[in-house]
């Protein structure tokens, strides 16, 4: 559970659990697979699913981006785990995206590293 404030309005996000999913697929509502003409029931069905009734009952007087912007948390939620988040970065738009920010220093590649003795290694193979 992970807590959002939107509008000063704390709202906490849990996520929805399988056998939600598995209902709203059986009712034609995949999320994976999500009709056009589904989209806003199923965000109402979500919202009402993973709030609280006072947080759900909030919804009605927010800005319609704010109230999808809340949406999409709640999945994130729900698919994401732990480990993703903490290597993902978010990207413009608000998604997910893998994290490629690298703190290794890339290897040189004309260089030998040293053994333990601190000499360089031998070659593997030997010269003809």
């Amino acid at each position: 559970m992970r807590e959002k404030t939107i509008n000063g309005r704390v709202f906490e996000l849990n996520p929805l659990k399988r056998g939600f999913l598995r209902k709203m697929r059986n009712d034609g509502m995949p999320l994976d697979l999500l009709p056009v003409e589904k989209s806003e029931e199923a965000m109402d069905l979500i919202l009402e699913e993973a709030l609280t009734e006072d947080e759900f009952k909030a919804t009605d007087t927010l800005d319609n981006p704010d109230c999808i912007q809340l949406y999409r948390e709640i999945l994130r939620e729900t698919f994401s785990s732990p480990d993703e988040e903490k290597n993902s970065s978010t990207s413009p738009d608000g998604s997910m995206t893998p994290g490629d920010e690298s703190t290794a220093s890339p290897a040189p590649a004309t260089e030998t590293a040293e053994d333990v003795t601190g000499k360089s290694p031998r070659p593997s193979t030997p010269e003809t």
